[in-house]
């Protein structure tokens, strides 16, 4: 975050006092010998965060059993 805003700021703050007493969690990626297809889905939000209108873009891959996933502001 480059600029972070007060609302920003205040999110943080109590998505940090929800983690507080929460459980962690781990991804574990276990090898696979037998995968055939990497699956491969992307998507774009045009105008995703109201506050700043920018756009967003995520996806996901998929190899086997494992997904790897992600998400970024575009400016």
């Amino acid at each position: 975050m480059s600029k972070p805003r007060n609302t920003g700021y205040r999110q943080l703050i109590h998505f940090g006092r929800y983690l507080r007493g929460k459980m962690r969690m781990v991804n574990k990626y276990a090898y696979q010998k037998n995968y055939q297809f990497v699956h491969v889905w992307s998507d774009t939000g045009h105008i995703g965060c109201l506050e700043t209108r920018k756009s967003t873009t995520g996806g996901v891959i998929m190899f086997g059993t494992d997904i790897k996933h992600w998400s970024s502001t575009q400016t």
